[in-house]
C-alpha cells in the first residue's frame, strides 16, 4: 500500500478548516518569501502603476499614469515634461493625466530611464505593458488628447473623434524613441479598458467598448446592439494595419476587461454584460441573472482570425459582477478566471472553499471554465468580512495561480511564513498563491502600510521572485534603505517591490 504523507493528508483538512475561520495556517510547499527590495515611485500629485516586468539583465521596467508634473523622468528620454489637464477634469471616468513609463535598475536603487506619454488633455493609465522579441515596449491606454504623439506611417495619425479613442505604442528599451504609435478609434467612444495580448508574432490583441457604429472589419464578427459593445482589434506588430477588428453585444451594454491567446491561437475574451440576454454560443448561463440595471461576468472565445465566436457565456448571480483582468489558459485548456462580486448566489461548485461571501460589499471569485465541455471545473467565493476586490490570475511555470489586489477584510487567510500575517491599514494589498486546481492555499499575506495601498500587477521571474506594483497613500509602506526613493511624495504614489524566494 502506497503511503501519504501529512502534507497529502492532513493539510487539505487544515486548509478548509483555517478559511473557514480566517486563520493563518502552515503551508507544505516550497514557498517563502523575503522582501529583496521596495521602493516608492511618484511625484507630488496623484500616481499609480499598474504593469510591471523584467528583463534579462534584472532591470525592471513599470508602467503607469501621473497628474505628478515633477514625476522622476530622465534626459534624452520620448517625453521629459508632463503634458496633461489638471486632475479630475474632463470625460467621466477618466482621472487625467499622462502615461509614465519608468525603468529602474535591478537592485531598486537607480533610475535608469523614465518617461511620460501623452497628449494635452488626459491619458488613462497604462493598462498594459509587454516586451516584443527585441526588448521594445510596448503599452496602450485610452486617450482623449487630440495631440497624442502618433508617428509617421501608423495605423491612424489623427484622432477618431467622440469621447474617447484608444491609443497604442511601442518605444525602444531606453525610452529614447518612439518606435510608432497609433489611435485605434472612430466618432464614438473606443476605450481600450483592458489592455492587450501579443500573438506569437507580437501583433497586438487590444479588447475593451465601443460605440462607433462603423467598428468590425468585414469578415470579422460583428453583433452589433447600439450601445457600449465588446471591442477587438488585432493590430501589426509595426502598428500600421489593422488585421482585423471586432464587434459584439447585445441589448444592453458589454464591456471586455482582459484578453488571452491560447496556445492554438484562439483568443480567450472576459469581460462584464448588462443585457437581459444575449445570441450566447455554447452557453453555461444564458442571460443575465440579475434585474435590469445590474452586470454579469462574460466569457468569450473567439477564432483567432476573429471570424467565430466559438464561446459566448455569462456567469453571475443576482446583483453585480465584475470580471478583473486578463484570463489565464491552463496546460489542459482550463481557463482560470478571477472576477468581484457582491450576491451570495454565484454559481460556485460543490467542493467551493466558501460556498458564501463572508460579508462586506464584496467578495472576490474564483473560476475555472472547461472550455471543450462548456462547463465550470471550480468555482469559489474568496474573500474576508470587510471589502475585498482581487485582479489577476497569473500563473507560474507549475501551474499555480497568483490574484492579487487590496482588502479591508481582517481575516483573510495567510500563511505562517506571510511577509505580513494582519492588515495594517484602512485597505492593504494582498496577494495568494493557490495550487493549478484552486483548492490548495499555498502561500497568503497582506502588504501594505497604514493608509490605503491597492497591489495592480504581481511578475513571476524565472528564478521563482516576484515583482509587485500597485499604488500606496502609506507614509510606512515597507521600503527599504537604499531604495531609489525613501519617502511617499505626494498623494498617491506608484510603489514597486522585489519578493526573493528563499528555501524554508
Amino acid at each position: 500500500m502506497r503511503h501519504r504523507n501529512f502534507c497529502q493528508v492532513f493539510v487539505p483538512m487544515l486548509v478548509v478548516a483555517a478559511l473557514m475561520l480566517g486563520r493563518q495556517w502552515a503551508a507544505c510547499d516550497e514557498f517563502r518569501y523575503e522582501i529583496a527590495w521596495a521602493t516608492y515611485l511618484g511625484g507630488s500629485d496623484y500616481d499609480q502603476l499598474r504593469w510591471v516586468l523584467a528583463y534579462p539583465d534584472g532591470s525592471v521596467i513599470v508602467a503607469g499614469q501621473s497628474h505628478s508634473a515633477d514625476y522622476p523622468t530622465t534626459p534624452g528620454v520620448v517625453q521629459w515634461q508632463y503634458a496633461g489637464e489638471p486632475p479630475g477634469t474632463g470625460h467621466p471616468g477618466i482621472y487625467g493625466g499622462d502615461i509614465v513609463i519608468s525603468r529602474l535598475s535591478g537592485d531598486g536603487s537607480q533610475l535608469l530611464a523614465s518617461t511620460f506619454l501623452g497628449g494635452s488633455r488626459q491619458e488613462r493609465s497604462a493598462y498594459m505593458l509587454a516586451l516584443d522579441a527585441e526588448g521594445n515596449v510596448i503599452v496602450s491606454s485610452t486617450t482623449r488628447s487630440t495631440d497624442f504623439p502618433t508617428t509617421p506611417g501608423a495605423y491612424q495619425r489623427r484622432y477618431g473623434g467622440g469621447t474617447a479613442d484608444t491609443v497604442a505604442a511601442k518605444l525602444t528599451p531606453d525610452l529614447r524613441r518612439l518606435i510608432w504609435a497609433t489611435y485605434v478609434g472612430g466618432p464614438g467612444e473606443d476605450w481600450a479598458r483592458a489592455g492587450f495580448a501579443l500573438d506569437e508574432k507580437d501583433n497586438l490583441i487590444l479588447v475593451g467598448r465601443t460605440t462607433t457604429a462603423a467598428f468590425a472589419t468585414p469578415g470579422a464578427v460583428r453583433v452589433p446592439s447600439g450601445g457600449w459593445d465588446a471591442a477587438v482589434v488585432k493590430l501589426s506588430a509595426d502598428g500600421s494595419r489593422v488585421l482585423f477588428a471586432a464587434r459584439f453585444g447585445a441589448s444592453g451594454n458589454e464591456a471586455l476587461v482582459g484578453v488571452s491567446v491560447a496556445t492554438d491561437g484562439r483568443i480567450i475574451l472576459w469581460g462584464h454584460s448588462w443585457s437581459r440576454h444575449l445570441p450566447v454560443v455554447r452557453a453555461l448561463q444564458r442571460g443575465n441573472a440579475g434585474p435590469a440595471g445590474t452586470a454579469d461576468m462574460m466569457l468569450a472565445v473567439l477564432s483567432a482570425d476573429g471570424r467565430r465566436l466559438l464561446h459566448w457565456t455569462l456567469l453571475g448571480g443576482a446583483n453585480d459582477e465584475f470580471a478583473e483582468t486578463a484570463p489565464a489558459v491552463l496546460a489542459d485548456g482550463t481557463i482560470a478566471l478571477i472576477g468581484n462580486t457582491a450576491p451570495d448566489d454565484f454559481p460556485v461548485t460543490a467542493d467551493a472553499w466558501w460556498a458564501r461571501r463572508k460579508g462586506g460589499p464584496g467578495d472576490g471569485v474564483i473560476v475555472l471554465f472547461d472550455p471543450t465541455a462548456g462547463t465550470l471545473r471550480y468555482s469559489t467565493f474568496f474573500g474576508g468580512s470587510g471589502s475585498d476586490a482581487f485582479l489577476g490570475p497569473v500563473l507560474d511555470r507549475e501551474g499555480n495561480i497568483y490574484l492579487y489586489g487590496q482588502t479591508s477584510s481582517p481575516d483573510l487567510p495567510v500563511t505562517d511564513d506571510a511577509i505580513q500575517p494582519r492588515l495594517a491599514g484602512g485597505d492593504d494589498g494582498y496577494f495568494a498563491i493557490l495550487s493549478r486546481d484552486a483548492r490548495r492555499l499555498l502561500y497568503a499575506t497582506y502588504l501594505g502600510g497604514s493608509r490605503h495601498d491597492q497591489i495592480r500587477k504581481v511578475t513571476v521571474l524565472e528564478d521563482g521572485a516576484l515583482l509587485i506594483t500597485g499604488r500606496t497613500e502609506s507614509p510606512d509602506f515597507p521600503v527599504i534603505p537604499g531604495a531609489y526613493q525613501g519617502q511617499l511624495a505626494g498623494d498617491s504614489d506608484g510603489f514597486v517591490v522585489k519578493l526573493r524566494r528563499v528555501a524554508r
